[in-house]
Order: structure tokens, then C-alpha cells, then sequence
């Protein structure tokens, strides 16, 4: 994909990101209700849950969706002609690892209590976090085929919490498009 294109799509996923976490903190209920019509998007409107747990969630997102927004204002060479420390290799390991760890525990360990969706939307996204570091790692160094073996290790255990989460849970799946943003949020 042309990086031009991408820092665009950057742009408007972190746009929407920040959006819709500030609605679901700031917007009154009625609004909240009217939103939840809107097709697509509406389902993310659907919890009227005022727990602390969702405020996190909502800042979790938003955070996410700021870096988001640096990055592909980055990649277009608007505003930041230089890259800025939070994309550089070192930043964005640290980012990934430390939010991806924090919305994996946070989230896992409410997820049999609260039926809500951005629960597991919270544990989906910290396993695609935390398995983006070596999978950053690996493409952003050259490495032997013994480290490549070595990094695939986390990734794999990775995979399978998630893999056992979705046995025990499949009516309980992820959005698939945000893991996906993530991911190529976290190569590009």
C-alpha cells in the first residue's frame, strides 16, 4: 500500500478513534441512543456502561488514536518533517508493550464478569499489542534464522491465549477491523 495512502487512512482511523472515546465519555445518553442507529459505527455507541473499566477503555483507544494520527501525519510529511520520538523503534516498542500489557490485563481480568463488548475488544487488542513487539522487532532488524526462531516464540504463545480465549468464548470474537489497523498501524 502506498504510504501516502496509509498515513491518510492513519489519519481518519485516529480521528475516528478519538471521536468516538470522547463521545462515549462526553456525549449525553440521548445522543449516545441517536448514534447507536448509525450503521457500522453503531455498535459502538451501544454500551451505557459508566464503569471505571470503560473510561479506561475509552482512554486506551484515545491514546491509540493520537499516536495514530502522529504517525500518519508523519508518513505525509504534515506537520512533522522529522520523525518524532514516539514513532522512532525504541518509542513505539515501549507504547506497544506497556499499553498492549495494560489493556490484556486489565480487560482478561474482567472479562468473565462484564458482558460487554469492549471487554473483549480490550483483551483482543492487548494480545495484538503485545505480539506486535517482536513482530516489529523482526521486521525493522536483520536477524539470523535462530532469532527469528526465537521471536516467533512470543508470538506464538500469544496466539494461542488468544486462540484459547476465542474456544472458550466464540461468541465472544474481536473487530476484526481494529486488529487489523493496529497491526498495520504498528509495520508502517
Amino acid at each position: 500500500m502506498n504510504k501516502i495512502v496509509f498515513g491518510y487512512a492513519l489519519i481518519i482511523y485516529g480521528l475516528l478513534k478519538i471521536i468516538i472515546s470522547t463521545l462515549n465519555e462526553v456525549a449525553p445518553e440521548n445522543l449516545r441512543h441517536r448514534l447507536q442507529t448509525i450503521p457500522v459505527f453503531g455498535h459502538l455507541f451501544e454500551d451505557d456502561d459508566t464503569t471505571i473499566a470503560r473510561k479506561i477503555f475509552n482512554l486506551c483507544f484515545f491514546i491509540y488514536g493520537v499516536d495514530s494520527i502522529i504517525h500518519g501525519l508523519f508518513l505525509n510529511k504534515i506537520i512533522f518533517t522529522t520523525q518524532p520520538w514516539i514513532l522512532t523503534h525504541t518509542a513505539a516498542y515501549a507504547f506497544h508493550f506497556v499499553l498492549g500489557l495494560f489493556m490484556f490485563a486489565t480487560f482478561y481480568t474482567l472479562f468473565e464478569l462484564n458482558e460487554s463488548f469492549y471487554v473483549v475488544e480490550g483483551v483482543y487488542t492487548g494480545l495484538i499489542l503485545l505480539s506486535m513487539v517482536p513482530i516489529m522487532y523482526m521486521y525493522n532488524n536483520v536477524l539470523s534464522a535462530v532469532e527469528y526462531g526465537l521471536g516467533a516464540i512470543p508470538i506464538g504463545i500469544l496466539g494461542y491465549i488468544g486462540y484459547t480465549i476465542m474456544l472458550k468464548n466464540p461468541d465472544r470474537v474481536p473487530n476484526v477491523i481494529d486488529l487489523f489497523l493496529v497491526s498495520l498501524n504498528s509495520l508502517i
